[in-house]
Formats: C-alpha cells, structure tokens, sequence
C-alpha cells in the first residue's frame, strides 16, 4: 500500500491517499469502539503553500476529497474540528458538505479557546516566576480580539517565555512575524478597488 524507495521517500497510490483520513478513522474507531474526532490545525497552510508553489488546483482537489470522504462518514466519525486563516465556504472545496458551523473572530462562543486569556497568561507567568513581565507581555502579545474577549497569542507568550528561562533573550521578540507567507493577502491588496483595500487598511489602525 505504501512504498519507500532507497531514498527514503514515501510514496501511495491516489486511492489510498484521498481515503486516508477515513480509513484512520475507521481503524481507530475498530480498535477503541468508539467514533473518532478529527482535529485539524490549520488546513488552509497547504493551500498556500500550494498556490505559492503553482499546484494549487491539484491541492484543492486532494483536500477536496480527502476531506469529503472523511467527513462523510457517520459510523466511525463523532465529530471533526478545522482550524485556520481561511472561511470555510460551502461553494469551495468543502462542496457536498454542509452539516458544519463556522465559528469567526467575531463570534462570541468558543471565545476563549482561540488563544490564551489574561488570567492564564497571569497564571503562566506567575508559575515560571516572570509575574514582574506581565505589562510587557500585554503590550506585545495581547493583540486578538474575539467576539468581546482580548485574546493573547499562544506562541508569542510561549516562545517569550522560554527565552526568558533560557535567559536567552532579555527584549520581547515578534515570534509570530515568520510562521507565515503573507502572499496571497498581497496579491489580493494589488487586485482590490481602493475602497477595498482602505477597508482593510482601517483593520490594521487601534482605535484609541
């Protein structure tokens, strides 16, 4: 089913491939009788990275049915959660899908589950001893806002804190700036009317 060359790259057919998640499922399901939960971390990374690399179609189409077939599926799946930058939108590669709830910046519930909150960043540093960094952590890392709840980065707050142990580094550091490529929102800003792109320009000003 899987084979690996003498250079060490692993390589399967296409069925085996899109019907990979559902048979992990099935699988686990059989082995632990119980339905499994799916939980995927930043399922649109592929996509970029695909349209950054000119293959973006082909990875459509993979997610596509990769994903349809697992979702699909009631005797082994309990539930599925999707993360990432992108909205899910039933008329792109989730198509044939629609028993699923979408949960943005601005909704109020789950909230707290985006990142961490101010008492757990209080209880953080105060647990690695950093309690006298707490202004300095809210003044960098305390930048999200969901429905009504000020929301830290998680791998800010993490990363700064383990250099502070490490005594590596003594300043707060923009982890978060190079996890990422910004290039389908630049290509997006040159296409825009003005209108558009001052919309989102107003996204990046703090109102005072």
């Amino acid at each position: 089913m899987i084979h690996v060359g003498s250079d060490g790259v692993f390589t399967m057919k296409d069925i085996l491939l899109k019907n990979s998640l559902l048979l992990l499922s099935r699988f686990l399901q059989k082995h632990y009788g119980q339905k499994t939960i799916l939980l995927i971390d930043e399922y649109d990374v592929p996509l970029d990275y695909a349209y950054r690399s000119g293959y973006y179609d082909d990875m459509v189409g993979l997610i596509r049915t990769l994903f349809g077939a697992a979702f699909k599926t009631k005797n082994s799946l309990e539930f599925a959660v999707l993360t990432g930058c992108l909205r899910i939108s039933k008329e792109s590669i989730f198509t044939g899908l629609n028993n699923f709830k979408v949960y943005t910046v601005k909704d109020v519930r789950y909230k707290e589950y985006f990142g961490f909150t101010d008492v757990e960043v209080r209880q953080m540093l105060e647990y690695y001893g950093f309690s006298d960094q707490y202004d300095v952590v809210k003044e960098w890392y305390d930048g999200y806002l969901f429905g009504s709840l000020g929301i830290y980065c998680p791998w800010d707050v993490i990363n700064y804190c383990g250099d502070l142990r490490d005594g590596s580094v003594t300043e707060p550091q923009n982890y978060w700036v190079n996890t990422s490529s910004n290039i389908i929102i630049r290509k997006f800003l040159s296409r825009a009317k003005t209108a558009d792109r001052n919309d989102i320009e107003q996204l990046g000003i703090v109102q005072k």
